[in-house]
């Protein structure tokens, strides 16, 4: 588990969650996932112009 924490301009933390590793995977690769099918879909429409 990761803690997060902030903390204010007197030093003083404050826990504002808990988040599982897991959970912080997951986030991160279906950001990944997203970010592979805007780019894939980028260059398809490259491709698709280029070959018009």
């Amino acid at each position: 588990m990761k803690i997060a924490a902030i903390v204010d301009r007197k030093g003083n933390a404050m826990v504002v969650g808990i988040v599982s590793l897991g959970d912080l995977v997951a986030a991160l690769l279906e950001e990944a996932k997203l970010e592979a099918g805007v780019l894939r879909d980028m260059a398809r429409s490259r491709i698709m112009a280029l070959s018009a």
